[in-house]
């Protein structure tokens, strides 16, 4: 580690963090009144696979660049790799919300719910910031990435109560079983 560059090591740091913020989703996701099928297993290593890879971006983007092209591909995998991985965490997650409906209280399904639409939002968000980036530049892709956390504040503010059951297409069937 070059203690020479403050932006490195920062960086660094920065990803350690949002690697125990990842892993602390993922222990969300696996745990809950349901038992994991195949398919969640799936999506779960899916989403392990690409935190795996968070290091590896983080050394792209920290490491000496040679042009701006370059530093903008670092910056679009790092935020591609995030969408993948919120879009999976959410997949996931809206899949325990709905066969844990009718063994969740009020409180745990809003706060899953909540979840759900932050995962959402934040796939969108980093997706969107790539295309914005390949279209209009990096100064509007740079106000998506600032606009992000105004959008997860919106998102606990207003994304409290979930829908009903029957939006949610949960059949009365599931609360037997």
């Amino acid at each position: 580690m070059d203690l020479s560059r403050p932006a490195a090591l920062l960086s660094y740091f920065g990803t350690f963090a949002l690697l125990v913020v990842l892993w602390l989703t993922y222990h969300r996701m696996m745990t809950g009144p349901y038992k994991p099928l195949r398919i969640d297993l799936f999506l779960s290593f899916g989403y392990l696979a690409l935190v795996s890879l968070f290091p590896y971006a983080m050394y792209s983007m920290t490491r000496g660049r040679e042009s701006a092209v370059t530093t903008r591909a670092a910056i679009a995998e790092y935020a591609i790799l995030f969408a993948l991985m919120m879009g999976f965490a959410a997949v996931v997650t809206l899949r325990n919300l709905r066969r844990g409906w009718w063994t969740l209280d009020a409180e745990d399904r809003a706060l899953n719910w909540t979840r759900f639409v932050r995962m959402c939002v934040l796939c969108v968000m980093m997706g969107s910031a790539v295309a914005i980036d390949l279209t209009l530049g990096p100064t509007a892709s740079a106000f998506v990435f600032l606009s992000i956390i105004v959008a997860i504040r919106i998102v606990r503010l207003r994304a409290k109560e979930p829908p009903s059951a029957s939006a949610l297409r949960i059949e009365a069937l599931t609360r037997s079983s």
